[in-house]
């Protein structure tokens, strides 16, 4: 599928140019209507730098453009749901990422969207979202 993480991380608070874009799945307990989804901070080497020597990093997960209108992929599982649809990868210190997914929430501008059944299961979930 052609997903790597790092080639859509982005450190301090902004949108992600389009050519960073990248598909995302992400473990959830239940669909939103707002088709936002936050994940849990994480950690990993990848994401180490001078000002995030813990490599920690959130991601994020929008609707993405489907055939007609912007689309959440999902299937059902025995405690959830796998999703599917544009991520995101915020860097930074937990603090700071922790306002970051604040700023997220209160400017996310809720778009028109279907929810639309597809096998998920082959592809490695990056993350399960923040409780």
């Amino acid at each position: 599928m052609g997903r790597t993480a790092s080639n859509a991380a982005v450190t301090g608070w902004q949108r992600v140019p389009p050519e960073l874009h990248m598909k995302g799945i992400m473990q959830v307990k239940k669909l939103k209507k707002s088709g936002l989804f936050i994940g849990k901070p994480n950690f990993s080497d990848n994401y180490k730098e001078p000002g995030n020597p813990l490599g920690s990093y959130i991601m994020v997960v929008e609707p993405m453009e489907g055939p007609k209108d912007k689309v959440v992929y999902y299937q059902p599982l025995d405690d959830g749901f796998l999703i599917e649809g544009e991520a995101y990868i915020l860097m930074g210190a937990v603090d700071e990422l922790e306002e970051k997914v604040s700023d997220w929430k209160r400017t996310y501008k809720r778009v028109s969207f279907q929810f639309v059944e597809k096998n998920l299961q082959d592809y490695p979930a990056f993350g399960e979202e923040h409780a």
